[in-house]
C-alpha cells in the first residue's frame, strides 16, 4: 500500500494526529532532524530525541549558531574563531598568520665617538651609533726636561784636580802680570818711544796671558765656537775639558753658564759672549746659579 510519503516525498513531513516521520529521518527540505519516536494515536506520548542534521560544505552544520565561545555550542561543537559560528570539533581553520614586525630603527649617524652617546661608539664601517667602548690608549711619553732649573751639582769645581788647573792657570796669569809690570818700567826709560813701547808690552800681556788657559777666556771662547752647534750645553762642556783639563762635573758648569747666556741675554752675546755688556749681564742673571754649582766665586 502506497504511503502518504511515498506520494509526497518533497513537502516534508505532515503533521497529521495518526502520522510522524520516523524515528532519526530527515525533513529533506530544511534538513532538520525528524522528532524522535513514533506517536501513537490519540496518545500525547513525549517525543524522541532529535536528529543532528546534515553537514553542510565547509564542515559546518546548517543548524549552526553564533558564538562567541564554545560554551555556546552543543556538544560535540566548537566556535569558530575565523566565523564566530558553532562548527563541529576538528573542523574549524587555523587563523591568520600574524603580520611581520618592522624593522627597527637605525641608531644616529655619527663621524666619531664624541658624536654618540655615553657607553655608545662609533662603527667605523656602518657610521651609526653602537653600544660598546673603545680600548683604553697608551701612556703619553714622559715630558722633557724644564730649562733654567738650577743644577743638582754644587761645588763641582773645588775638588783638588779642578783646583790644580785653575790655580795653574792663576799662576801663569801672575807671571804674565808680572812680566807686564817690568816692560813697563823699561818703557819709562826710553821716552822716546813710549807709546810704542807701551803698545809691544799690552801685545805680550795677551800674548802670554792666552797661553795660560785662563777660565774666563777659554769660557768666552768657547761659548762662541759651540753658539751654532746643538746641544749647547754638551759642547760647551767638552769644550772646557779639553781647553783647561776640567772634571766633568766642573765643566758642566760652564755648560749651563752657556745655556743661559744664551737664553738670557740672547744671540748677540752667544756670538759676542766677551764684550762687557754680556760680561754683565751673565753676572746679573747667571751667576748665583753658576757660583752654586761651581763653588767659585767668580761668573766668567
Amino acid at each position: 500500500m502506497t504511503s502518504i510519503r511515498q506520494l509526497v516525498p518533497f513537502i516534508g513531513c505532515i503533521s497529521l494526529v495518526f502520522l510522524g516521520c520516523a524515528d532519526g529521518e530527515m525533513d529533506p527540505m530544511d534538513n532538520a532532524g525528524g522528532t524522535g519516536g513514533q506517536r501513537t494515536i490519540g496518545a500525547g506520548g513525549g517525543g524522541g530525541t532529535g536528529g543532528s542534521g546534515n553537514v553542510g560544505a565547509g564542515g559546518q552544520n546548517m543548524m549552526a549558531t553564533d558564538c562567541t565561545n564554545g560554551l555556546q555550542c552543543a556538544a560535540g561543537f566548537q566556535c569558530s574563531q575565523a566565523t564566530r559560528l558553532c562548527v563541529p570539533m576538528g573542523q574549524g581553520t587555523g587563523g591568520n598568520a600574524g603580520q611581520a614586525g618592522s624593522a627597527g630603527q637605525a641608531g644616529p649617524r655619527c663621524f666619531n665617538d664624541a658624536e654618540c652617546g655615553a657607553g655608545f661608539i662609533c662603527n667605523e664601517n656602518t657610521g651609526q651609533c653602537i653600544e660598546g667602548q673603545r680600548p683604553g690608549g697608551a701612556g703619553g711619553s714622559a715630558g722633557s726636561a724644564g730649562t733654567g732649573g738650577g743644577s743638582a751639582v754644587t761645588n763641582a769645581c773645588t775638588n783638588a784636580a779642578d783646583n790644580t788647573q785653575f790655580n795653574r792657570a792663576n799662576g801663569c796669569r801672575a807671571a804674565c802680570a808680572d812680566m807686564h809690570a817690568q816692560d813697563q818700567e823699561t818703557c819709562q826709560r826710553t821716552p822716546a818711544r813710549l807709546v810704542d813701547c807701551l803698545a809691544e808690552a799690552a801685545q805680550e800681556l795677551e800674548m802670554c796671558e792666552s797661553n795660560c788657559g785662563d777660565a774666563g777666556t777659554a769660557a768666552t771662547g768657547c761659548m762662541q765656537t759651540c753658539g751654532q752647534q746643538a746641544p749647547l750645553a754638551d759642547c760647551v762642556n767638552n769644550c772646557m775639558t779639553q781647553e783647561m783639563g776640567l772634571s766633568a762635573d766642573c765643566a758642566s758648569c760652564f755648560g749651563e753658564l752657556a745655556v743661559c747666556n744664551s737664553t738670557a741675554c740672547g744671540a748677540g752675546c752667544v756670538q759676542a759672549p766677551n764684550i762687557q755688556s754680556c760680561i754683565g749681564c751673565r753676572a746679573q742673571q747667571c751667576g748665583v746659579a753658576f757660583q752654586a754649582c761651581s763653588g767659585l766665586n767668580t761668573t766668567y
